[in-house]
């Protein structure tokens, strides 16, 4: 995935943005969604051994007081089933949970993996069902953000479904943020290429649209995705702002791994 750096210096881009993410840390802590998607962002990008306090922070903010690691496998999925309306929010919490306690429930995790994707696979030949819908688009995301466990277990999503099929998909969702000039899920998708590891195969003329587009809502001297829309620049900015620096962080990640094999 070779980054456009002429329009977007890369190393620049990840040091501006982390400014502005630690300016805002104050506003970022000011509600629950806001708090629980910067711990998010952090457990993307920091490196193993410095993850732990945020892997404990988003534990004690999902799961309810005790709930630890002596509840049975069936206790848990139980629970999870419990606190959840979707297969990727069931993911979610497994993946924190298995974080937080060192523990493995990686063959569960599959099995709602493959039913949540599946249920967007069968559906490829009706490319309706993917174009225009945004929330659909945030449901295969989602998916493949906690089933790759924050990018700690990307063998885990591989394993799970057809990688030529999904690639399929993440082209459709593609399309439709760059028809729909959509950044945020734009960069939801890219990073759902990233934790893939089906970003060498995105297209070189896509690619360059998709960094145009970046670099036309990417403001250098603030460090923030930029909306053409009214009201508070952090309500509007924020969440954008995290899932670009969890792309620079995972693609990072991604091309250190491939130098070193």
């Amino acid at each position: 995935m070779e980054l456009e750096r002429s329009r977007i210096p890369f190393g620049l881009l990840e040091a501006s943005v982390d400014d502005w993410i630690n300016n805002h840390r104050r506003l970022f802590l000011l509600n629950k969604k806001s708090t629980l998607e910067y711990y998010i962002m952090q457990v993307f990008c920091l490196n193993r051994a410095s993850i732990g306090s945020y892997a404990d922070l988003l534990y004690e903010s999902l799961f309810t007081r005790g709930i630890d690691k002596s509840l049975s496998n069936k206790e848990l999925h139980e629970y999870v089933i419990s606190q959840t309306e979707t297969d990727y929010e069931q993911i979610e919490l497994l993946a924190i949970y298995d974080l937080k306690n060192q523990t493995d429930h990686s063959q569960y995790i599959q099995v709602l993996i493959r039913r949540g994707l599946m249920n967007y696979l069968a559906s490829v030949p009706s490319e309706n069902a993917v174009l225009g819908n945004r929330d659909f688009i945030y449901e295969i995301t989602h998916t493949i953000f906690w089933g790759s466990s924050f990018g700690w277990k990307k063998n885990l999503l591989k394993s799970s479904v057809d990688t030529v099929q999904l690639e399929h998909l993440l082209d459709l969702c593609l399309s439709t943020s760059l028809m729909d000039n959509d950044i945020d899920v734009l960069l939801e998708v890219l990073v759902g290429y990233v934790l893939c590891d089906l970003d060498s195969e995105l297209n070189s003329h896509i690619l360059k649209v998709c960094m145009t587009r970046l670099a036309k809502s990417y403001d250098s001297e603030t460090g923030h995705i930029i909306f053409e829309t009214k009201g508070d620049s952090f309500a509007t900015s924020y969440h954008s702002t995290l899932v670009l620096r969890i792309l620079l962080g995972q693609y990072l990640k991604s091309q250190q791994n491939k130098s070193c094999n």
